[in-house]
């Protein structure tokens, strides 16, 4: 099978992990394991074997570093019990063996600081350094898990240490990391109205930052301010439909108005240095509802709209956009009212110039770092991989930029309720498929996908047949061993459509 037979190739598979195999070899035994389950499962559990052993041998000589303790006092006791005559051949031998013990301690020594210095290595590929046996970092979402209510739980990429952080009786949703990855910034209505919370990451030390008999929340994106000082909410007055936007202290002090009258206000969010905010404000125009960008300084003054300068007949295209890495300039994409026609625009912050990046007669979306993603050139690889179209139905997509900007991770809703997920560069030039099969959606779809700060793994929200799953995708391991199909972990979060804000803990 791919020139090479079942029983080499178990046998390749043990050489391998000595590095024995030349590189015609190993490009053999790859082959194979493409086309061979049994094998790929005993390449798997002898790397996952021989990591572990590794592992353990390298923790035991950190904690205890040396030779064995209790080898050291048994070679001690026998070489006390060794009867002292008056021959001096026996003093002799006695030497000898003592000497023979000190040269073996050596040696031992010797060969396990050997040992302890080389780094576990991946089947038939370079060292790589020996990766913590669980993720340091914890991601924090809502979910119905084991209660009858929202609560807010924490766990770890791998599924493991899933704890219950609140446990309340009424409802908690919506937490936040704080920057320093110690605290978590919720919503709770244990109150009686929905009000902001803090708490420790261990679900310690509860704080309430807002009260009174107004209703509190976020709105629908990351709250702290870049330094961990400050949070953005949202407070409904009584008798009144819309919402104030406002900025407060952890500590419940200092409470801002950023905004002068009741309204719509979304997405907003800090710049890089913390001096301004910016905001979404809808307004009527004609019979139309536009988008406009706003920005505020954090004392909530300057109240300026940056999308003043646009011509009458375009609009925020939605509500995405990005700050620049200095906080100066704000940059967005626009849809023509009257035409199909989208333009990215870089603004100064006082609203005073405006400078056109680029503009297209197709869609553009997922604007970062001055990139962006065309759907209609981006996406024509994907459909033809994967989807089948059916009469009368489309696919449609919901897509995520990496924090580092440079790619992004795109799910596809096929006609036939398969969610299937590519990661691609935004020209859609360079496309990679994590996973080797979809993700059933049926009567559903995703509803929010949130990279880890380190770009590692991928969380998505997606609901199907009435319930709502949270899916957890190693996205480097997946990329890095494509050819053994790693499955998403699962966990089942509520019944419905629901809160799906998931936030992972920055990494420390």
């Amino acid at each position: 099978m791919n020139g090479i037979t079942h029983k080499q190739a178990i046998k390749w598979i043990d050489r391998r992990l000595d590095g024995l195999l030349t590189q015609e070899q190993l490009l053999l035994l790859d082959d194979h394991l493409g086309s061979c389950d049994a094998c790929r499962a005993y390449a798997a559990e002898t790397e996952l074997l021989s990591t572990r052993l590794q592992t353990e041998f390298h923790t035991r000589w950190d904690q205890e570093p040396g030779p064995s303790q209790k080898i050291m006092q048994h070679v001690t006791t026998k070489a006390r019990n060794i009867p002292m005559t008056s021959h001096i051949s026996s003093g002799i031998k006695l030497i000898a063996g003592a000497i023979t013990l000190v040269v073996l301690a050596i040696a031992i020594n010797f060969v396990v600081s050997q040992l302890r210095n080389t780094p576990t290595t991946a089947v038939g590929s370079e060292p790589v350094d020996n990766p913590p046996q669980t993720e340091d970092r914890l991601l924090a979402f809502t979910a119905v898990i084991k209660t009858h209510n929202f609560d807010i739980y924490s766990m770890r990429p791998d599924g493991s240490e899933l704890t219950n952080l609140t446990n309340d009786p009424t409802g908690d949703i919506n937490p936040f990391w704080s920057p320093d990855g110690k605290r978590i910034a919720f919503e709770s209505v244990r109150t009686g109205l929905s009000q902001i919370f803090v708490m420790d990451a261990d679900g310690s030390n509860v704080f309430q930052v807002t009260d009174g008999e107004v209703q509190r929340q976020f709105a629908n994106s990351d709250p702290w301010s870049p330094d961990g000082s400050r949070l953005i909410f949202t407070e409904m007055p009584p008798e009144n439909e819309k919402w104030m936007l406002y900025a407060i202290g952890v500590d419940g002090q200092n409470k801002t108005p950023l905004v002068e009258v009741p309204h719509i206000y979304t997405n907003p969010s800090w710049s890089p240095d913390g001096e301004h905010i910016a905001f979404i404000l809808t307004k009527g125009q004609g019979d139309l509802q536009v988008n406009h960008l706003y920005v505020v300084d954090v004392n909530g003054e300057d109240l300026t709209d940056v999308t003043k300068l646009l011509p009458a007949e375009e609009g925020l295209d939605s509500s995405s956009y990005t700050w620049s890495e200095d906080g100066e300039f704000i940059s967005f994409i626009t849809n023509g009212l009257l035409e199909e026609r989208w333009t990215a625009y870089e603004a100064s912050l006082d609203g005073e110039t405006l400078t056109k990046k680029t503009e297209l007669a197709s869609p553009m979306t997922g604007l970062q770092a001055g990139t962006f993603f065309v759907p209609e050139v981006g996406m024509s690889p994907l459909n033809s991989s994967n989807c089948q179209e059916t009469s009368g139905s489309n696919t449609s997509f919901v897509m995520k930029r990496r924090v580092d900007g440079d790619s992004l991770m795109i799910n596809l809703h096929c006609p036939n309720d398969e969610l299937w997920f590519y990661l691609a560069d935004p020209d859609g030039k360079t496309i990679k498929q994590p996973l080797g099969a979809p993700i059933s959606a049926k009567d559903g779809g995703v509803n929010g996908i949130f990279w880890s700060p380190d770009d590692k793994y991928i969380a998505v929200v997606a609901d199907s047949a009435g319930l709502s799953y949270l899916y957890v995708i190693d996205v480097e391991e997946c990329l890095k061993n494509p050819w053994l199909q790693l499955q998403p972990l699962q966990i089942t979060l509520y019944g419905g459509v629901a809160y799906s804000n998931v936030s992972w803990q920055p990494v420390r």
